[in-house]
């Protein structure tokens, strides 16, 4: 004998979203889906695509001719975060159920473009920089780069720091004087920060 499976939470945070009644940084939507950042990035531009359609914890719940209007937009949403971050690649997932890891009981994938992270530092200590594979080319060991416009991001409650196309990465011609701190204590992306509320 199966179990009833358990209803589904119209108040999960996903439907909130949908609603407007909880806030998101929107990249896409159709009449079928939203697309934002996720809260807590994998990576930069990490993407959370849900359909609109709520009633549903999973995929597998789902009617097949509104699961078939969502993966078009799915598809879209994963070459846009490819397209945006140069990226070789792009890795799309999507968990059905508990024992899957499903921690939001709303169908949802993940859409995260492929970057490198490479533990940067000079003589006042080291940090994480994510990189995108157009911005590769001259990232070597020992390699002394000149980061322009860069700025942080949160990942996974770490710090990363990051260039976007408002930046520039470039070949330093002059040596860095002066020992690389990569000791653990220097380095500031192996912080964990807690993420709070500012009322």
């Amino acid at each position: 004998m199966s179990e009833t499976p358990p209803a589904y939470d119209a108040d999960n945070i996903f439907a909130q979203i949908i609603d407007k009644k909880a806030p998101c940084f929107k990249v896409f939507e159709s009449k079928t889906t939203l697309a934002f950042l996720d809260a807590h990035p994998m990576a930069e531009g990490h993407t959370i695509v849900v359909p609109k359609l709520k009633g549903h914890r999973d995929m597998l719940t789902m009617p097949v001719l509104k699961t078939a209007d969502f993966l078009s937009d799915v598809q879209k949403v994963a070459k846009a975060v490819k397209d945006a971050f140069g990226a070789d690649g792009v890795n799309i997932w999507q968990n059905n159920g508990e024992a899957s890891g499903q921690t939001v009981f709303h169908p949802h994938f993940h859409i995260v473009g492929t970057t490198w992270e490479v533990v940067c530092g000079d003589t006042s200590g080291s940090v994480v920089v994510s990189f995108r594979a157009n911005q590769i080319d001259d990232v070597k060991k020992d390699a002394v780069l000149v980061f322009r416009n860069a700025n942080t991001k949160m990942v996974d409650s770490h710090i990363r720091v990051v260039v976007d196309k408002w930046g520039k990465i470039s070949k330093s011609e002059e040596d860095l004087e002066g020992e690389v701190d990569m000791s653990e204590k220097a380095n500031v992306s192996a912080i964990e920060y807690e993420r709070v509320s500012v009322n």
